[in-house]
């Protein structure tokens, strides 16, 4: 049997995780750099939260989109997942404060220089379903510009170095 020959939800169902804390499905097969992930659908290669929709919740139409109440990128769970329009999602996106040149609000960024003295980058990375090279320019002072003055005063001094990266 070919890849391209078994029933669409069976592969997708093979590509993900349940987490069992946050109820994310994060997807562990193919991420683009905003950690979405991807997948071939049935003719072409389609974000893997629109291809959930599609299998749990039906047609999506022309003017919406899939959008992310977890604001977990990665995440194809389609209790996470509501439709709306373009004008709605950035709506969404800016009373979250999730900006697209941050990928992660002020307080992830927060939880991101605590959890970075316990885990790896690479698991930090996972669970907020961005690339591991994003955590460690958060970690090493590259997106200081989108955090408050008093915030990168107190944490940013303290970061360890990890992986040999200065």
């Amino acid at each position: 049997m070919t890849f391209t020959s078994r029933p669409l939800k069976e592969r997708f169902e093979e590509k993900y995780i349940a987490c069992p804390m946050s109820g994310c499905w994060l997807w562990t097969a193919s991420l683009n750099s905003w950690g979405y992930g991807n997948m071939r659908g049935l003719d072409r290669v389609e974000r893997s939260h629109r291809i959930a929709w599609q299998l749990y919740r039906g047609e999506i139409p022309l003017d919406l989109q899939v959008c992310h109440k977890c604001d977990v990128p990665s995440c194809v769970n389609p209790d996470h997942l509501y439709l709306g329009t373009q004008k709605q999602n950035m709506r969404d996106v800016s009373k979250r404060d999730r900006h697209p040149k941050t990928l992660l609000t002020e307080a992830e960024i927060k939880r991101v220089f605590e959890l970075s003295h316990e885990i790896p980058q690479a698991e930090i990375a996972n669970l907020y379903g961005v690339d591991a090279r994003y955590i460690w320019a958060v970690l090493n002072k590259k997106y200081r510009k989108f955090l408050s003055t008093d915030f990168v005063a107190g944490h940013v001094k303290k970061i360890p170095k990890k992986d040999g990266l200065s």
